[in-house]
Formats: C-alpha cells, structure tokens, sequence
C-alpha cells in the first residue's frame, strides 16, 4: 500500500471492497469494480474496464475476479479526493434501484447496522426520528446525506 494514503482513505477502500464482496471470498467480480469505481466518480466504458481487469490478471494472473490489494492500488492510482457527502451520495444512488431519490427505511437500517461503522439500534432510531418517513416506509437519501455531514462526517476521504 502507498505511504501516502491514510487510515480513513484506507478504511473507506475497505469498507467499498466489503459492500461489493457479497459473498466475503475476499474477490469482487469486474462488473462490481465496475460498479464500484462509479462510487469514487470514475466512469470507465466497458472496454477500459475490461482494460483494467485484463492489466490487473496479466500482473496477478486472475481470471476474472480481483482482490482488495490490487483493488486499492489501482483505486489510489485514480482517485481524486472527494468528500464524505459525495461517497455517501454515491453509495445511496447505486443503491436506488428506481432511481427516485429515496430507499427503504429498512435497507437503510441494515446498511447502517451491518456495514462499516456498525450503527446500534438506539443510533438508527435517533437518526430516524428526525427524517420524514413516506407511507411506502421510505426515506429520502438526500436528507440522510445531509443529517450524516452535519453529523461531522464532511471532511475530504
């Protein structure tokens, strides 16, 4: 790993890498670095991620899938700092699947509990109680973005 990235930039890596790891093998197949990449505002076209993926297995001689080693390094490689507010939003937009700007507020509770910084459930409801709740039980992710930077987690990853 470079010397110059630090603990939060590398815990952010790891956490992306986990999000996508669906299964915990330690692998995520190109069409989650795909996905994953749009996370951290990289827009590659097929061709450069097959691209990526074929420099990545000729160095390492993977078939398909890649590791969170070769993953960061090229993620460091191309990344341009962003903040915590644009990760975030990132995240909650791959996960909208009708692209609506809202989510479950049940999808929300199991992100925020089982992934990264577990949540408890007392800090679920706190932050819960503050956002309007729709009649399909959903949130609007836009207004958690903003309760979460005003919660201190707005400085540059």
């Amino acid at each position: 790993m470079p010397d110059n990235v630090s603990f939060e930039e590398l815990t952010t890596l790891r956490e992306v890498f986990k999000i996508f790891d669906k299964d915990g093998d330690g692998l995520i197949a190109k069409n989650e670095m795909l996905a994953s990449l749009r996370l951290f505002g990289m827009r590659l076209s097929g061709v450069e991620i097959n691209q990526t993926m074929k420099d990545i297995q000729e160095k390492k001689n993977f078939e398909s899938n890649i590791n969170f080693e070769d993953f960061s390094k090229y993620i460091i490689a191309k990344w341009e700092p962003i903040t915590a507010a644009q990760i975030l939003q990132r995240a909650f937009r791959y996960l909208d699947r009708e692209d609506c700007g809202t989510m479950s507020a049940l999808e929300l509770r199991n992100i925020l509990i089982k992934c990264g910084d577990r949540w408890t459930e007392t800090q679920f409801d706190a932050l819960m109680k503050r956002v309007q709740v729709d009649m399909k039980n959903h949130v609007n992710y836009r207004d958690i973005v903003s309760m979460l930077v005003d919660l201190g987690l707005d400085e540059d990853m």
